[in-house]
């Protein structure tokens, strides 16, 4: 997926420590609504961490350095500003935290399923219900066209 975007990208790693980003309001000026590759983070990120490119998903940001591919999850602050900003209403200028994912959550592990946790027990799954949040950008893995 993200070769896609970024050819020469070779490697993905999670990241190790945290990292805050200050977003400003040129980086507000400067982007793009509802565009993973240039929105107001991604600018703030390219930034500061003199990327070749950064990808913001809603819940995780991939920052690409040469060959290799960093991914950090996103705070919930973040998200909510990502939702704000998709819908017209501006990135707010400020500081943000960009987590390494937990350890259950890091690439290359695999979940588990537990055949008892799911189902009412007579082996019929049960419908989940899902919200999907509308006017915000969509999960790269269910994008078409990023420009």
């Amino acid at each position: 997926m993200i070769r896609r975007y970024f050819p020469l990208v070779t490697s993905v790693k999670d990241a190790t420590a945290p990292a805050v980003v200050e977003v400003t309001e040129a980086d507000n000026a400067n982007s793009d609504v509802r565009k993973h590759l240039t929105c107001a983070l991604a600018l703030a990120c390219k930034r500061a961490f003199k990327a070749d490119g950064v990808i913001i998903g809603l819940t995780t940001s991939w920052v690409i350095r040469g060959k290799v591919a960093t991914r950090y999850q996103n705070a919930a602050t973040v998200s909510r500003e990502i939702t704000s900003f998709d819908r017209n209403a501006g990135f707010d200028a400020g500081l943000y935290l960009l987590s390494p994912a937990t350890a259950s959550a890091r690439l290359g592990m695999t979940r588990s399923t537990n055949p008892n946790r799911r189902g009412n027990g007579n082996g019929k799954r049960i419908p989940r219900f899902r919200h999907y949040t509308r006017n915000v950008r969509t999960s790269l893995t269910h994008h078409a066209d990023i420009k």
